[in-house]
This record gives structure tokens, C-alpha cells and sequence, in this order.
């Protein structure tokens, strides 16, 4: 069985390095775009069935990329971004520097990441990440060959350290685009990485 974790379409806030967490923030015309050249990409891939993060630019690129299919699309909590509680909306370049702010553990040394007020850690953000995994779609490999998952950066990124059982210092290694799909492929209960960072819009583009 593969599971496809996708990265949702590009936002207003991607675009301005603000970190998002789990605002709610819609996709921005060119997200909107490239999900959309993502399905053509994408529409001769048979899946079995469908998550979404809640979120709506996670959930609005899935309702895209699945246009056509006859295949309902199931809303997970699990599927959120880390939440970064009250830096949610911060810019990046603003904080990066910033040795006394925990997003300068979070971006720079994420081993070391020690949340703020409300906000997650990497290892609750892994945590939950496996439980969808291991108790929501590994149960499905003796029905299904091929699922989608539209989720979000980080929350990929914590799935591939957990899968190929990186250290999180590597945590940032991992990043994908807007749009961008890691595969997870699954056999006899057994997760292993397959591929990471696919696009399915450049040829398209081109």
C-alpha cells in the first residue's frame, strides 16, 4: 500500500515566510494554480481513499487535486500543523536570528525546541502524526493499494524523521513545496520511506 502525503497549496502567508501553525489561512491564487495543475498531474493515480487536515488550505487543495474522483475526503485532527501558539503570524526572517526566541530552536537547532505558551513540540507533533498512521491507515493495507493525505510541512517532515528514523536535528532536511508529496509505502504493518519531495505540476508548467 502507498500513502501520499501532499503539502497543501501555496497561501498569502506562505508567501510572506509568516509562520502559520494552525491559523486558518485560505490558498492564495497561485496555490490555488498549482493545485489545480497538481490534479492533471496526479489524475491517473487510483486512490482508495482520501484525509485531509480540517484546515482549509490543506482541505481546499485536496477538494482540487481530487476533482473527478467519486471518493469522499475524511477530515482528521491529527492531520493539523504544529501549533506554534502565540508565534503563529510571527516572519521568519524577523526571529531567525533571535537567540532567545524558541523559534530559533525550532528553525535552527529543532533538537533543542522548547515550545512556547500553547504552542506544540516536535515530539506531540510526532506523536500524533504515527498515531494517525499506525491506527488509522496501516489497518487499511489488506483493502487498499493507494491513499491520499493532505496535510502540512512540518507535519511530513515529522512523519519522515519518525519513518526513516532520522534524528530531529534532521528535522529541516525534509521540506517540501507547496504541493510537494512524499510517499510512504506500507507492507505487512511495516512503514518505510519510498520517496520524498515529488512534484507533480513541472511538467505541466513547462
Amino acid at each position: 500500500m502507498k500513502i501520499y502525503l501532499m503539502r497543501h497549496g501555496e497561501t498569502t502567508w506562505n508567501k510572506a515566510h509568516r509562520l502559520q501553525g494552525q491559523t486558518d489561512i485560505p490558498l492564495n491564487e497561485n496555490g490555488l494554480l498549482i493545485a489545480r495543475k497538481t490534479q492533471k498531474g496526479m489524475e491517473k493515480i487510483p486512490f482508495d481513499v482520501a484525509y485531509t487536515s480540517p484546515l482549509q488550505r490543506a482541505k481546499r487543495t485536496a477538494e482540487i487535486v481530487l476533482t473527478g474522483r467519486d471518493i469522499k475526503l475524511i477530515e482528521d485532527e491529527r492531520l493539523k500543523e504544529i501549533s506554534f501558539g502565540s508565534y503563529e503570524g510571527v516572519v521568519i526572517d524577523e526571529v531567525i536570528e533571535k537567540k532567545e526566541s524558541p523559534l530559533y530552536e525550532f528553525l535552527r537547532v529543532p533538537e533543542q525546541y522548547i515550545p512556547g505558551e500553547n504552542a506544540e513540540s516536535i515530539r506531540e507533533l510526532m506523536d500524533r502524526g504515527m498515531d494517525f498512521l499506525m491506527n488509522e491507515i496501516v489497518p487499511l493495507e489488506a483493502s487498499c493499494r493507494q491513499i491520499f493525505v493532505a496535510t502540512h510541512g512540518a507535519f511530513i517532515n515529522s512523519v519522515i524523521c519518525n519513518v526513516a528514523k532520522l534524528p530531529v536535528k534532521e528535522f529541516w532536511g525534509n521540506l517540501q513545496k507547496n504541493c510537494g508529496v512524499t510517499i510512504i509505502d506500507c507492507t505487512n504493518g511495516q512503514l518505510t520511506l519510498e520517496k520524498k519531495g515529488l512534484v507533480f505540476y513541472d511538467e505541466i508548467c513547462e
